[in-house]
This record gives C-alpha cells, structure tokens and sequence, in this order.
C-alpha cells in the first residue's frame, strides 16, 4: 500500500509512504518527481507500479499529460496515453 502525503497548499508531498506489512510499519519513499500542482491524481495497482495524470496539462487540445512508476515513485517516465 502506498500514501501520498499532502506537501503546502495541497500540494502532494515529497514523500510517498510505502507499507508491505498492513500498514504496521511505513517507509518514507522519496520522489523522483514533485508533482506540485493541485489536481493531479494519482493511482497505484500495486506497491511499486502507478499512474499520474496532472489535471489541466491537456488544456491546449493535446492528449492529457501521464505519468508512470514502476519503482514506488522513485523515478517517473511522462507518456501520452493513445485511445483506439
């Protein structure tokens, strides 16, 4: 399980906080990548793997601004999802 920690003015934390244990213990996982924008949400499937969608970033016409982890948050790749 992870948590997003809140950082100043709603803005997501620094650190994610990951607990492989039902939540008996927690560890601080720090962010490759600060996500300082209200709006943005974020969707874990599993302890490592998840998704991040900044809200607002598809404004100008384009495909909405994704992000992906597969290591818990420490490192983020931005890709452009593609519907078909």
């Amino acid at each position: 399980m992870i948590a997003v920690a809140a950082g100043a003015q709603g803005s997501i934390g620094r650190d994610f906080y990951l607990t492989t244990d039902g939540g008996r213990s927690w560890t601080p996982v720090p962010q490759g990548r600060q996500f300082g924008q209200t709006g943005t949400s974020l969707d874990f499937v599993s302890p490592s793997t998840g998704f991040a969608w900044v809200a607002g970033a598809d404004s100008a016409g384009g495909a909405p601004l994704m992000y992906q982890t597969a290591d818990a948050g420490r490192s983020w790749t931005a890709f452009a999802p593609s519907l078909r």
